[in-house]
């Protein structure tokens, strides 16, 4: 696999869940992951995190080329 594959196949997988976590966000409900549930708002900041790294990795791939 090329690296620019495996950079877009990131960022797919970071926006996505970037694009889940703000929806938890907005529906109010409750992400539990190994017993351990993750705050509403947590969800939130979360989501932002990813987006922004989502975003970082695609203008990495941007400037591969």
């Amino acid at each position: 696999m090329s690296r620019a594959l495996i950079l877009k196949i990131v960022s797919f997988i970071l926006f996505w869940a970037a694009i889940l976590h703000f929806t938890n966000f907005i529906l109010g409900g409750i992400i539990t992951v190994y017993g351990y549930i993750i705050p509403v708002y947590f969800s939130l900041l979360i989501s932002m995190i990813l987006a922004y790294l989502g975003y970082k990795v695609k203008k990495l791939n941007a400037d591969f080329f």
